[in-house]
């Protein structure tokens, strides 16, 4: 059950190795938190976590896989639940990334984009 699998604590160990895993590692940290995401209330725990800022990074930065399962993963975080995650990350520079790549339905919530992403002209 993903509910509890999240709540014994996989969360935050898949979001250290979002961060600072090798290329494999989060291949693999990006597709179990993809799949944890798909339930509402992991949805918010996997944005307080701080995975959102780690997987638009993997989205840009990494290889096919890495990009497509972190894709995947932003995907799941933003379906069905844009304000819970907004009031969960606030108005980080990820949020806005995150915003700017959904078109305008965080902007409707009241999360406005950065006036330039941090790495330039998208991702």
């Amino acid at each position: 059950n993903k509910v509890t699998i999240a709540r014994a604590g996989a969360v935050e160990p898949l979001v250290q190795l979002l961060r600072i895993g090798d290329a494999e590692g989060k291949v693999q940290a990006a597709s179990a938190l993809g799949n944890l995401a798909t339930d509402l209330d992991n949805q918010v725990a996997i944005a307080r976590a701080g995975a959102v800022e780690p997987l638009v990074q993997l989205l840009r930065t990494g290889d096919a896989r890495g990009k497509a399962w972190a894709a995947s993963a932003l995907g799941n975080l933003a379906d069905n639940s844009l304000l819970r995650i907004r009031c969960a990350v606030g108005r980080t520079w990820a949020a806005q990334a995150l915003s700017a790549h959904l078109g305008g339905e965080l902007r409707q919530l009241g999360c406005h984009r950065a006036p330039k992403e941090p790495w330039g002209e998208g991702i």
